[in-house]
């Protein structure tokens, strides 16, 4: 916006001043100044209408007395539009600024309208600060625009920063009005596209758009299988290729990972994946878990093991959609069984939600020797969520082999549990299956006597 002295001049004056009083007084003067600029039979310059508008914009956003927000609103009104017209980016950009700001009670046709003409420029600054306010801005005026919108996300001439900001902008108007992909469905092929893009930010920004697009048409967006399978491939197996921008503590765009495994986890069920997408995704899942589990080591920096934990859970999400085998269930488990270590009470909660889900999975005879530190936390950790969770991960691992020894150790602790936990261990062991509960009568008389007395 370049060096405007007297937007300076004026914010130093109300600095100095001591009282509200002085302040509104001050702000008064210059408003009736700005208007008297702008009624002015000479005109004035688009560095000067910038510099008003600027003070107006200032005065809206800090002023604390209430009759000069009336006058700010009207005063700019009549400006707006020559600066949303101007060919000077620094002015269109300050034009843009104000009636993102200012709830202005204009024609919203008018802006509508040069929001449009923007949309279909050739030049590429007003494209982006077009779709930008649309997207942080989006109401029903907006709809009518979705059009050019979707012109530019599908241009081949497009590059990848607009098609980006498009494809945003078009989600926040699909939530707007969620009948424009049903009555634009030729578009959804057009989008889908898209997703073969190399751009990684592109592909960040379109998943929402695709993720959008299930509730249409699931079965195009299936197809797309095989294209997210590589892309996660490239960043979890192959991330050496991946430029240096897109790493974020020491991972290839996380953020990119997490949403492509949520969007897996949605499209993956019912499908008959291909033998070739499907070995892809097992790897990535093995890779993430033999790289990311030395992520949880002490030594790491805090953002790094929040940053690590976070895609380590997405993939061992995604993991259990791929009907994995007995030993990546075990690997999975033996490595998130390690974030119960964690000094932060959202990873532990997570790490037993995934625990829980993959003990869900096959008959983890391995993960025995992991009951007595789970009994060790049932009975000493503080927060209730954490021991809840801990009790429902031990009634899963619960089986023929270690009944009594659950049975034994449940009972040990349930006099050191609250009301709320030992109703729900009660409850837990009242409905076990009833091949366990028969098992029960083969045990030795202690376990039967424990088992008596919690149920």
């Amino acid at each position: 916006m370049g060096n405007i002295k007297g937007l300076q001049q004026f914010i130093s004056d109300l600095r100095s001043k001591s009282s509200k009083e002085d302040q509104r007084k001050r702000i008064n003067l210059e408003i009736v100044n700005v208007q008297k600029q702008f009624n002015s039979s000479n005109g004035i310059s688009g560095y000067q209408r910038k510099k008003y508008i600027l003070k107006l914009i200032y005065i809206y956003l800090t002023s604390s007395c209430n009759s000069s927000l009336f006058d700010v609103s009207s005063t700019a009104q009549s400006q707006v539009e020559k600066l949303l017209s101007s060919k000077v980016y620094s002015e269109k950009s300050i034009g843009y600024l104000t009636i993102s700001l200012l709830n202005l009670q204009q024609d919203k046709d008018t802006i509508a309208r040069c929001v449009q003409q923007d949309l279909q420029s050739h030049d590429q600054e007003s494209n982006v600060l077009a779709l930008n306010y649309i997207g942080n801005c989006t109401d029903e005026s907006h709809l009518p625009l979705v059009e050019d919108v979707f012109q530019i996300l599908r241009s081949a001439t497009s590059p990848p920063l607009l098609k980006k900001k498009s494809a945003l902008t078009m989600f926040k108007l699909c939530q707007l009005d969620p009948t424009i992909l049903s009555n634009h469905k030729p578009w959804i092929p057009r989008i889908l596209a898209l997703a073969d893009e190399p751009d990684l930010g592109l592909s960040l920004a379109l998943l929402p758009l695709i993720d959008t697009i299930t509730h249409y048409d699931l079965e195009q967006v299936q197809q797309l299988i095989p294209t997210f399978a590589t892309k996660l491939n490239l960043l979890v197996c192959e991330s050496h290729k991946v430029s240096k921008r897109y790493i974020f503590n020491g991972i290839a765009s996380p953020w990119l990972i997490v949403k492509l495994t949520k969007l897996l986890n949605k499209i993956l069920p019912n499908y008959n994946i291909d033998v070739h997408s499907l070995r892809i995704l097992r790897e990535c899942v093995s890779t993430t878990i033999h790289q990311l589990g030395a992520f949880s080591s002490t030594h790491r920096d805090a953002q790094e093991r929040i940053t690590a934990n976070c895609v380590l859970f997405a993939i061992i999400a995604l993991a259990i959609q791929l009907d994995p085998s007995k030993e990546a269930v075990k690997s999975s488990f033996d490595t998130i069984i390690t974030l119960l270590d964690s000094r932060d009470l959202n990873t532990r909660y997570l790490a037993l939600n995934s625990l829980i889900s993959l003990s869900s999975l096959n008959n983890l005879q391995s993960s025995q020797k992991y009951l007595p530190k789970l009994f060790e936390i049932l009975q000493s950790h503080q927060d209730i969520s954490i021991r809840k969770k801990t009790l429902e991960l031990i009634y899963t691992l619960t089986d023929s082999a270690n009944l009594e020894f659950v049975t034994v150790q449940l009972f040990k602790v349930s006099n050191s549990l609250d009301t709320v936990l030992n109703k729900k261990l009660q409850t837990r062991y009242q409905s076990l299956p009833r091949d366990l509960l028969q098992i029960l009568n083969g045990l030795s008389t202690p376990c039967l006597d424990c088992y008596q007395q919690m149920g």
